[in-house]
């Protein structure tokens, strides 16, 4: 029952402790053809011997995720499900054969716990485990590390936590060149009075004497005064030392809880020849330890990192030389993955947050080869991923290139032998429980063209992109694409991508037709088309509008002329649909015939109603060809800010004249027409009117020659015109 129990809690723990789980700019003209188709605030404070370092306001820019390449794992393996498998994951050569090995542990298995090695090979780890080791109660595998050698013999060691047995056990296999055998060869009991050692298992070389360490974390408050969250064993010519030599202490009044949870080698923050150690916690705490060739048993961190993030410090890693640079980074988990740089003096005040909700975060070594350590996070849950972002000199790209494959744990290797690291991961209760990705250099995967379908004029240039990306679906810079033209022209060149990865290929068309536009590097390439057209007879740079009161000026120029008659100019009602109901033509400007200097043209639309109007030139040539240039947008007429009565025109008239008049706002509208004696002869409005401008045609056929007088009134406004009728 005992064992049961431990089982669910460690299944239900696990659940509870996993976490909160290229663009393009294009220009465009207004003139459409349309016969063609971290602001970071820090305070920093000394308290003791540490500085605490915390972010208040956090800002963070992501890149865009969208159409993300995901790749498929090359080794996978399978086991037993509601083992907690994947609960340790380690790579190492245990038998110094020139491949790493995978060490996947699983706390749960049947009622002892067992650790799975999976040897490996040119092809990788085979996909059932060369060898089990099996404890003797749950537990057994919690975390596993075999990247240490402790004795320096040349070959990796392997411990293994298993923190429920009693006090806690550690248990410590040396490597062999037949690998380890099936009993430790060594162990560390938890000191009296802990609970939970060896939870969390780790290895580095904290005082620079060649031979690895022994990091174990423990959970236990020490004293009044100290939580101590790790136990720190030197390494020796005859391996580890039974007695630790310091501790990972924070001070208790931080009352931060889970310590024990995850420890972890933080690589040489400050290039100073000592590896150090990170410990975490569950309370956003993250403390930092620099490694000494004598440092005191409870000295405290040296660093104290607080983020005001769920789960910040849950998963802690060393991140490797991300931007290599010198000096080892670390890399922290919350609701987004934190990258924080060494220096000289320990971690820099700069650090980058990726947009990965990572629930455990690690190095990926140098996965794509380039010289710059990576890292990998991975999110546990459902759907689940693990993210790979590369480091650069820059610092770490926040563009992630998708693993596909979910895991509770992760870490690197190199389990094929190439001499790049890999990465594995693993994670219990689905149907593929391990797998491992092989790290490669970058290569061109992928060219890809825009536009990739163009009509131009004989006369214009096309100039045409090509997007060259890697494998890993990012931009790959320093590459020399080759062009090919073939169809109605022929053309060639080659361009060098450039740093965001865009090869530019730009040539003229000396003949009308269909051209392909071939990129090719290597094996790899894309097609583009183009068809060129004959040049239109004007070539017009620019097609604007302005507005004063009810006028409208249009203002276009052109570039050149070629047989250039006249144009005409077209106006229509916008009724905010994708086709215009109808055009009609309303004035015209002659051209110039054919010129190849630039000519400035306008005409004025008057006297125009409130309301939304569209134009467009309708270009005609002495042959009666044309075409049609559009003005992009609507021009807008408003509404008069006082009531307004015109003068009519033409005046005098036979018999129609044009009346206008302007509504500031909504009222009674009374417009009539009296004879030279004041007898009304005609009514012309008598009704509610919208704010606005109108205009009214009156028909005086009705009437005799002679002087007349039009009187508005609406509110308070009169207004009186006078008009004379000519027959």
């Amino acid at each position: 029952m005992k064992r049961i129990i431990l089982i669910l809690s460690m299944i239900l723990f696990g659940i509870l402790t996993a976490g909160n789980y290229i663009t393009e700019e294009q220009d465009f003209s207004g003139i459409k053809s349309l016969n063609h188709e971290s602001n970071n605030v820090y305070k920093i404070s000394e308290t003791g011997k540490f500085r605490v370092i915390s972010s208040d306001i956090l800002k963070n820019n992501f890149q865009n995720q969208e159409n993300l390449i995901e790749i498929e794992p090359d080794w996978i393996t399978y086991s037993v499900l509601f083992t907690r498998y994947g609960d340790g994951i380690s790579a190492g050569d245990l038998n110094d054969d020139g491949y790493d090995d995978v060490v996947i542990g699983a706390p749960a298995y049947d009622t002892s716990g067992a650790v799975f090695i999976y040897l490996g090979s040119v092809n990788g780890p085979s996909i059932n485990p060369d060898k089990t080791l099996f404890g003797t109660d749950i537990g057994f595998g919690n975390r596993v590390d075999c990247k240490g050698d402790f004795n320096n013999d040349g070959y990796k060691d392997l411990i293994v936590g298993d923190p429920f047995l009693g006090a806690g056990i550690v248990w410590i296999y040396y490597g062999s060149s037949t690998g380890i055998s099936d009993t430790a060869d060594n162990r560390l009991d938890g000191p009296m009075g802990v609970i939970n050692f060896g939870y969390c298992v780790s290895s580095a070389d904290v005082n620079g004497d060649g031979y690895s360490d022994l990091i174990a974390s423990i959970q236990k408050v020490y004293n009044d005064t100290l939580d101590v969250g790790a136990y720190i064993y030197f390494g020796s010519s005859s391996g580890i030392s039974p007695l630790f030599s310091w501790t990972a202490s924070v001070p208790a009044s931080l009352n931060c809880w889970g310590l024990y949870y995850c420890v972890s080698d933080a690589g040489d923050i400050n290039n100073d020849g000592f590896d150090d150690v990170i410990l975490g916690s569950f309370s956003n705490y993250i403390f930092v330890f620099f490694g000494a060739s004598n440092r005191g048993i409870y000295e405290p961190a040296d660093e104290v990192i607080s983020q005001p993030y769920s789960g910040f410090g849950r998963s802690v890693s060393t991140a490797g030389d991300i931007n290599a640079d010198g000096f080892d980074d670390i890399a922290i988990a919350a609701e987004k993955a934190f990258v924080y740089f060494g220096s000289q003096t320990g971690l820099s005040l700069n650090f980058e947050i990726i947009n990965s909700d990572g629930n455990t975060v690690t190095s990926a070594g140098d996965f794509n080869n380039d010289g710059f350590n990576d890292i990998v996070s991975a999110e546990y849950g459902y759907p689940g991923k693990t993210n790979l972002f590369f480091g650069s000199q820059a610092g770490i790209d926040t563009t992630p290139v998708i693993l596909n494959g979910e895991a509770i744990n992760l870490s690197n290797g190199d389990i094929n032998g190439d001499g790049i690291s890999d990465v594995v991961g693993a994670i219990d209760n689905r149907d593929i429980c391990g797998f491992g990705f092989f790290g490669s250099s970058e290569r061109v995967q992928y060219i890809t063209f825009t536009p990739k379908d163009t009509a131009l004029f004989q006369t214009d240039q096309l100039c045409i992109n090509a997007h060259v990306k890697s494998q890993y679906g990012l931009p790959m810079s320093g590459v020399s694409i080759i062009y090919n033209v073939k169809g109605a022209n022929s053309a060639s060149g080659n361009s060098i991508s450039d740093s965001t990865g865009v090869s530019r290929f730009c040539y003229t068309a000396q003949s009308t037709g269909r051209d392909t536009i071939i990129a090719s590097y290597e094996n790899i390439y894309d097609t583009a088309f183009v068809v060129w057209d004959y040049p239109l007879p004007v070539e017009l740079s620019s097609f604007t509008s302005s507005v004063s009161e009810r006028d409208v000026t249009l203002s276009w120029s052109t570039v050149k002329e070629l047989n250039n008659s006249r144009f005409d100019i077209e106006r229509a009602f916008d009724n905010e649909q994708m086709t215009v109901d109808s055009w009609s033509k309303i004035g015209n400007v002659n051209g110039n015939g054919t010129v190849s200097e630039p000519r400035d043209y306008t005409f004025t639309d008057k006297n125009l109603n409130s309301g939304n109007y569209k134009y467009r030139l309708k270009q005609v040539d002495f042959n009666g060809n044309f075409d049609y240039f559009e003005l992009e947008g609507s021009v807008i007429i408003g509404i008069p800010d006082k009531f307004s009565l015109s003068q009519n025109y033409p005046n005098p008239f036979n018999p129609v004249t044009n009346l206008e008049f302007g509504i500031s706002e909504l009222g009674l509208v009374s417009i009539k027409v009296y004879d030279a004696l004041g007898r009304e002869e005609v009514t012309l409005v008598n009704e509610i009117k919208e704010p606005g401008y109108y205009t009214i045609k009156f028909n005086a056929a009705n009437l005799a020659s002679g002087v007349y007088f039009y009187r508005m009134t609406t509110g308070d406004f009169v207004g009186v015109k006078k008009f004379v009728i000519l027959k």
